[in-house]
């Protein structure tokens, strides 16, 4: 954080609902109205104290003093960032409603980017769009009056991730090729052509790349992500890359040889890679892959056990792989939590295997892999694919797979009419009549056989 970090906290809307007490309430009271407080508590029920009139007065002290000192409290969050160097706060106060009794605008006053929040409109949950025109309008009034020249917005929000993409896609639309003459687009890279200055990441591939660079000492390092649904070959161009060059997985921070050859790196689909050159650093090594030396299918039948809220219960059998949605049973048809598959495959006694190339297929959502007992990766997203060298037994080996989803389909079947319900959330974001999320291992399993060359 600080000079070279983070330099803004962000305080998203108030939602401690209204919270009017706490032990040094009425001393605060006391010192901004000149009155004790608790002889008009009795007015917060809905009683007189004295005449109507007073009653009244004492409600608007009231109500004044808790906005005064909600104001004061996000007033404390510029004080508590100096002391890491940062610049300021982002801050959005009531958002939807009035959640809290105070001025709006007073709680955006200090904020270095006074903000505001949309919701796309349908999609369940936050702002009207009425509600969410008088948050902007706001924020910008605040920016205008007291000097702050940029405002900001919480945008798309939606609940439960279940928007709409056309209706995304039109809103994006309005905004950056609206034609407005405060929208600008492409102009940055025209001022550094002009200048004589190269792009610092070029590519050819067919897939979109993006990048991000740091400058470290001696070493340039790129962050380079394939936004691509595919595996591809990129034919890269990095202006400042001068010296060996290496690619690091950013999961676990080990070098991936073979991945780069020349100027041509290897992606797989979605993936991210660290791209590092080092004018001090020494070359690679010639990699040499390892053999490919036959391939094993996991048809089935694959063990299964259940860990999770209304599990299936005992050990189940899966003659074949597929989505757990699937199935006519409500246990598994709704499960979420972790599954536990276990298959076995042989190895003769004259095969020779240093390791496996294991690719999972379709997984629905992650996997936790393990060849023997022995933890090869855990897997967060496609390619769910990992290449492990260990030990093979001659005969019977065992993999096991670990699969977690995500709790849609846990919510969706509380949701079934007659259903027994076992979570609970805040809002009811999923119901009965929503489409069922895959999940589970549905394959297919291949295995290959790897064999390293000396």
């Amino acid at each position: 954080m600080g000079q070279h970090g983070i330099q803004y906290i962000l305080s998203d809307s108030y939602e401690a609902e209204e919270m009017t007490w706490t032990p040094s309430l009425a001393e605060e009271f006391k010192a901004r109205c000149g009155y004790d407080l608790f002889p008009w508590l009795p007015v917060l029920t809905g009683e007189i104290v004295r005449s109507s009139e007073e009653s009244e007065r004492f409600l608007f002290d009231w109500l004044e003093t808790i906005g005064e000192l909600f104001a004061a409290n996000y007033d404390r969050i510029n004080d508590i960032v100096k002391e890491y160097g940062m610049k300021g706060r982002y801050t959005e106060s009531h958002e939807n409603g009035r959640v809290f009794v105070g001025d709006g605008m007073d709680v955006k006053m200090t904020a270095a980017v006074p903000m505001s929040a949309f919701w796309i409109p349908g999609t369940g949950g936050g702002s009207t769009l009425e509600m969410a025109q008088a948050d902007i309008r706001e924020s910008a009034s605040v920016a205008h009056v007291y000097g702050q020249n940029n405002a900001a917005a919480e945008s798309f929000t939606a609940a439960g991730l279940s928007d709409d993409p056309a209706e995304f896609d039109r809103l994006v639309a309005d905004i950056w090729r609206s034609g407005r003459p405060n929208v600008f687009t492409g102009q940055l890279s025209n001022v550094l052509k002009a200048k004589g200055i190269a792009p610092d990441f070029r590519f050819v591939a067919p897939a979109d790349l993006k990048f991000v660079h740091r400058h470290d000492g001696d070493r340039e390092i790129y962050w380079i992500r394939n936004f691509s649904d595919q595996a591809v070959t990129a034919d890269l161009t990095l202006r400042d890359a001068d010296g060996p060059m290496k690619v690091y997985d950013p999961e676990t921070g080990e070098t991936l040889p073979g991945v780069l050859s020349g100027n041509q790196l290897k992606m797989e689909a979605n993936q991210a890679l660290f791209v590092v050159s080092d004018r001090k650093g020494e070359s690679e090594p010639e990699y040499v892959a390892p053999v490919h030396a036959g391939r094993i299918v996991l048809d089935g039948p694959w063990a299964v056990t259940f860990d999770g809220l209304a599990a299936p219960e005992g050990p189940r059998t899966f003659p074949e792989l597929a989505s757990y949605t699937d199935s006519d049973e409500p246990a598994v048809k709704y499960f979420s939590g972790i599954a536990t598959y276990t298959n076995t495959f042989t190895l003769g006694k004259r095969e020779k295997a240093d390791g496996l190339s294991i690719d999972l297929g379709t997984v629905g959502q992650m996997a936790d892999v393990f060849v023997n007992g022995e933890h090869v990766r855990f897997l967060w997203k496609a390619p769910y694919k990992v290449e492990w060298s260990g030990k093979l037994n001659p005969g019977k080996n065992t993999i096991t797979v670990k699969v977690v989803n995500t709790w849609p389909n846990r919510l969706i079947g509380d949701a079934q009419p007659g259903a027994e319900k076992v979570t609970y959330t805040t809002m009811p974001f999923y119901r009965a009549g929503m489409p069922l999320t895959p999940s589970g291992l549905m394959g297919p399993v291949v295995l290959e056989k790897l064999i390293s060359i000396q």
